[in-house]
């Protein structure tokens, strides 16, 4: 019986040492680390305070402008001006009813505004006079039968700008009720006081809310305006360390380590006693009895000493075997151990050459054939995303392919999570489903947010940890197409970086590992970030048509929640999309929601394509607006408030942005056409608004700078809401051309680059034109303008025409038609 051979070497005991000591000191260190961080955190709480004091401040500043703005425009109506004279009391209500948080209207013409002590006290008697003589103030405070009232005056100017008496409003509690769902209020106090200069040892606290702090943590005070001050305190929330020393840590390494070693080294010391002890007995035993007990040894190096020694003893012939195992002389045993060490050599030639001759050949010339490799279809790779039609170019094997290669290429980059969602379609559960098999395949965490609307997971991959999100979207294509839309670190990925996902399929150049997934809903943290950010001014009637695609239900959440008075069309998710196709940009779609419009008499009618990400409009008479005259209102107030910030508009827009925007104060830029090419551009410009003539508008004022059609309409809506005009007249100051809806003709897929080519230098297209061929070729005459660029999504040619009056457009027109004819006569023109 042979002895079994310990596992345990002289070396064991000195990595175990190494090993504990480090564990230690790294124990240590985290203590330390911990306890620097407690030391750092009246710093991290100061940062924290002033972060949440100057957001509060500046949601109050935004408050308090816009009211001031509201009862401004409201105090210049001529109705106001009319009131003085004969009194009507129906204006008054309907100014309460327009004027958000107000409880009681005064319209005062000079002698009444001269008696109201007796009613609303001296405060309001001195704001009253004060106002009269032309002084502006801020709202202001007041505190009457122990409850605050707010009160703000505008003067009321005739047209010869002379002041003939005062619009006084009191505002009720109610008025701030918007901040009171603010994200500071969730994490500490928020005080406001106001503190008059006439008497700065008087304050009045205006309001209070939020959770108060037990500890003496960072208070920061930020002004408001002249009189208001508001105070932070955040909440006691983080996690402390004991006040132990700072020395603390490292003194309990220290001693860890040496109790540690002195463990070690008295097992070391006692084991090599034992085993020493042992080896002598066997020796003893083999030399002078011929005795071999096969004794157990826990250290290595005694066992092969003892190895050795028993061989030497039985190669002088010392060694006696036990009758079980037979007696054999020397010499027997001897040529027995040559007969089994040559039937060895054998038998491990053989299992080489076995093994040589079963291992992989390398293949040098040939090219090895996966029996798992996918076919895919090179053109559902386009500019700005996958799309192709379910069942021909896409179905849940692509899908897994594709989350194969797109989890490779996050861990080349060294990410190691991506957020996944899907829209409304009937095939997106399945290719979501085999698209997160894929990523996790690759060793990629998966952030399941589930069913989406594509600002959503714009939104996700802002807020939640990690900057890379995929949704299965088919936009606003029929219910047959579907695809991939594909953020990594917050970019969205275009043509040759999809491109690089298709070659890596061929390849099958693929990670492998096994991701975790995770659920988490994202919906309520969403809505919250939008109705935090805007602020109406007075309820608005709002027809809402999301053509029966993903965003619906959650658009219509989101409007009732501003208080909108809102009329759902299609906001059934529904990915057959019964009613019509959910693309907002093609006038044959808003047929319905025009007419809804109209029969609810509302304010105004927006739609959504079937992700979410496009809005289209109508006004209270019927009528399409298009999105670069929506991009020109926006631009304006945007502008105001950021005077030289660019903007960017598309090529397919209108010329009147170029030449708008830069009277405005901004500064103008024309870029290709699509989704993540636009927010590229943007973000090159570090450009505040950006959109398009399909609808996209990208907001980087307030927002993130993505496409998302419920913040668009919320910001849409916010604006819209200070005008006391209708959408209609609102939008008249903005120049319509006479133009052509965008035309498309087929084309092949590789035809209609090169005719662009062509066309880049046809003379007749050049002529007395400023051409821009970023995208295509554009011409921009004085007169007006024409466009032909090739699709990035569809085998089509687009065209617009544009022009000041009927011929002109149709001169353009036919200039494009000539040239069209003569470099690709094959194509079927329907102009």
């Amino acid at each position: 019986m042979e002895m079994k051979a310990p596992k345990r070497t002289l070396a064991f005991y000195n990595r175990l040492g190494i090993w504990v000591a480090l564990l230690f000191i790294s124990l240590g260190l985290s203590m330390q680390s911990v306890q620097v961080n407690y030391f750092a955190q009246a710093s991290l709480d100061k940062e924290y305070a002033e972060a949440m004091a100057q957001q509060m401040a500046h949601s109050l500043q935004i408050k308090l402008a816009e009211t001031q703005m509201q009862q401004k425009n409201a105090a210049r109506h001529a109705n106001t001006i009319s009131y003085l004279q004969d009194a009507d009391p129906s204006w008054k209500r309907t100014l309460k009813s327009l004027i958000t948080g107000a409880e009681q209207i005064f319209i005062l013409d000079s002698l009444s505004a001269l008696g109201l002590q007796d009613d609303l006290g001296y405060a309001v008697q001195e704001l009253a006079t004060s106002t009269l003589k032309g002084k502006e103030f801020p709202l202001e405070a007041v505190q009457r039968d122990g409850k605050i009232h707010f009160y703000l005056a505008t003067p009321i100017r005739d047209y010869s700008n002379t002041i003939k008496g005062i619009l006084l409003i009191e505002y009720g509690a109610n008025w701030l009720d918007q901040l009171r769902s603010g994200a500071a209020v969730k994490h500490g106090l928020v005080s406001t006081r106001q503190i008059l200069r006439s008497d700065p040892s008087k304050g009045l606290q205006v309001f209070e809310i939020g959770k108060k702090s037990n500890s003496n943590l960072t208070v920061v005070t930020e002004s408001v305006n002249d009189y208001w001050f508001l105070t932070f305190i955040p909440a006691d929330t983080r996690p402390q360390l004991a006040t132990a020393s700072i020395v603390t840590p490292w003194l309990v390494a220290l001693f860890g380590t040496l109790i540690t070693l002195f463990v070690l080294i008295w097992l070391q010391k006692r084991d090599i006693a034992y085993n020493q002890l042992t080896l002598l007995n066997h020796i003893r035993h083999l030399y002078r009895k011929g005795e071999n007990d096969k004794p157990n040894y826990n250290i290595k190096i005694f066992h092969d000493i003892a190895k050795a020694m028993e061989h030497l003893a039985s190669s002088k012939g010392i060694v006696q075997i036990d009758e079980e195992e037979g007696i054999h002389s020397p010499q027997v045993e001897r040529e027995k151990q040559q007969i089994e060490l040559t039937q060895t050599v054998a038998k491990t030639s053989s299992e080489k050459t076995t093994q040589h001759s079963s291992a992989p050949i390398p293949q040098v010339m040939v090219e090895e054939v996966d029996e798992n490799k996918v076919e895919l279809t090179q053109n559902i790779f386009r500019a700005y995303d996958i799309r192709g039609t379910v069942g021909s170019d896409l179905n849940p094997q692509v899908a897994e392919q594709i989350g194969l290669a797109l989890g490779s290429e996050l861990q080349v980059r060294g990410e190691k999570k991506i957020i996944l969602g899907w829209d409304g379609r009937l095939s997106s559960p399945d290719l979501a489903k085999a698209m997160q098999q894929g990523l996790l395949a690759s060793g990629v965490d998966v952030i399941n947010i589930g069913a989406v609307a594509t600002g959503m997971l714009y939104y996700a991959c802002h807020e939640l940890d990690t900057h890379n999100g995929v949704i299965i979207t088919g936009s606003h294509n029929p219910a047959s197409f579907n695809g991939f839309k594909i953020v990594i670190n917050r970019q969205t990925l275009s043509k040759e970086q999809l491109m690089a996902l298709y070659h890596r399929i061929q390849r099958q150049d693929f990670h492998s590992g096994q991701g975790q997934a995770e659920q988490k809903n994202i919906a309520s943290d969403y809505l919250d970030r939008i109705q935090g950010d805007i602020q109406l001014s007075r309820p608005l009637k709002v027809v809402l048509d999301a053509g029966n695609g993903i965003a619906g239900p959650i658009g219509l959440q989101l409007l009732k929640t501003m208080g909108l008075d809102v009329v759902p069309l299609f906001c059934d998710v529904d990915g057959n999309f019964p009613n019509h196709h959910p693309d907002p940009s093609d006038p044959e779609n808003l047929v319905a929601l025009q007419k809804a419009v109209q029969e609810h008499k509302a304010d105004i009618g927006i739609a959504f394509d079937g992700d979410g990400d496009r809005i289209g409009i109508v006004d209270e008479q019927g009528s399409i607006i298009l999105p670069d005259r929506i991009l020109m209102f926006l631009a304006k107030d945007i502008i105001s408030r950021q005077p030289g910030c660019d903007v960017v508009y598309d090529i397919k827009s209108s010329r009147r942005l170029n030449s708008l925007i830069s009277q405005f104060g901004g500064r103008p830029t024309m870029w290709k056409t699509g989704h993540s090419l636009m927010k590229a551009k943007m973000e090159e410009l570090n450009a505040v608004l950006g959109g398009e003539l399909s609808g996209h508008i990208y907001f980087r004022d307030r927002w993130y700078g993505f496409d998302d059609s419920l913040y668009a309409s919320a910001r849409l809506l916010e604006l819209l809401s200070h005008q006391f005009e209708p959408v209609s007249k609102v939008f008249a100051e903005f120049p319509d051309d006479i133009s052509t809806a965008e035309i498309t003709i087929d084309s092949d897929d590789q035809r209609k680059f090169a005719i662009i080519q062509q066309l880049a230098s046809e003379p007749s297209l050049q002529q007395g034109a400023r051409v821009s061929v970023i995208d295509g070729i554009r011409s921009d005459f004085s007169d007006g303008w024409g466009l032909v660029r090739a699709s990035n999504t569809t085998p089509k040619l687009t065209l617009r025409f544009a022009g000041d009056s009927d011929e002109a457009l149709q001169r353009i027109q036919q200039l494009y038609k000539e040239a069209l004819q003569r470099h690709a006569p094959e194509l079927q023109l329907p102009f």
